[in-house]
């Protein structure tokens, strides 16, 4: 009896110390970022995507349409509401932006998810009078280990590289 009460006491203490494991499991909030458009007038230096101004993009049939021939037409942004998961894809015309980074009116397309993948995503913003710009963009979590992620966030504008980046290289100054 006392092998027996040694033996599950000694299996009792190594199963203790086998549940001690230091687990190195991270959870990763990553920002699910949109490309931001901010149009102004070529003359007056005016946000066009302010509803405000005369000639704004509302009166423009401004539509997205994605490489999978999805057509999204322009609408006015929902009040802003943050959750971890990605906003719906859509055009959006708002003033906010995801962590609030991006100030003023602007067009914005998204939200996209670096855990979906994006490797060559394209999407063409018709502006509605006659002229379009090509979006060519990757997304997608190229390395992740226990405390290091790194992220692609590469984007081209009309075939030239744009640069990376959801703040930098994600918005977009195009002049009318």
């Amino acid at each position: 009896m006392k092998r027996f009460l040694s033996t599950l006491c000694a299996l009792l203490v190594a199963i203790g110390f086998a549940g001690c494991e230091q687990n190195d499991f991270m959870i990763w909030d990553l920002v699910n970022p949109s490309v931001c458009f901010f149009i102004t007038d070529a003359e007056t230096g005016a946000n066009l995507c302010d509803p405000s101004v005369e000639g704004n993009v509302l009166d423009w049939n401004v539509t997205a349409t994605t490489d999978d021939g999805e057509t999204f037409e322009l609408v006015e942004d929902d009040p802003f509401t943050r959750a971890t998961l990605a906003e719906p894809l859509a055009l959006r015309l708002t003033q906010h932006s995801t962590l609030g980074n991006v100030k003023g009116w602007h067009v914005s397309f998204g939200e996209w998810d670096p855990y979906d993948g994006f490797r060559n995503k394209k999407f063409t913003i018709n502006w509605g009078d006659g002229t379009q710009t090509e979006i060519e963009f990757n997304l997608f979590i190229s390395k992740m280990r226990k405390r290091d992620i790194k992220i692609d966030s590469s984007i081209w504008v009309d075939g030239e590289d744009h640069g990376s980046g959801y703040y930098d290289g994600w918005i977009i100054n195009i002049k009318k």
